[in-house]
């Protein structure tokens, strides 16, 4: 795999499934399909989508678009639409 240069954001996914009213649902601390998870950010600083981005689970890479202190909303959603979820990284390094 060639490297690229960019600001790297590390992911870890954890996964809660629905469960009967009831039962406790139990997270696990991975999410088994990552292949099929899709990321957008967006840049709050800026306000503007960040679209220069590399997945390379477990890190994305944004080539473009971010700089240190900048403020960005990261979405995960599955393709599969089992799972979305949002993230807001304060310091971006």
């Amino acid at each position: 795999m060639a490297s690229i240069i960019g600001t790297t954001i590390n992911i870890s996914l954890t996964y809660t499934p629905s469960v009967a009213e009831g039962v406790t649902a139990e997270t696990q601390n991975w999410y088994d399909d990552y292949q099929n998870v899709a990321y957008s950010i967006y840049n709050l600083t800026t306000d503007k989508e960040v679209t220069q981005v590399s997945n390379r689970y477990p890190q994305l890479v944004v080539l473009d678009g971010a700089r240190e202190g900048d403020l960005l909303e990261i979405k995960a959603i599955s393709n599969l639409l089992v799972l979305l979820i949002v993230l807001r990284i304060v310091n971006n390094v």
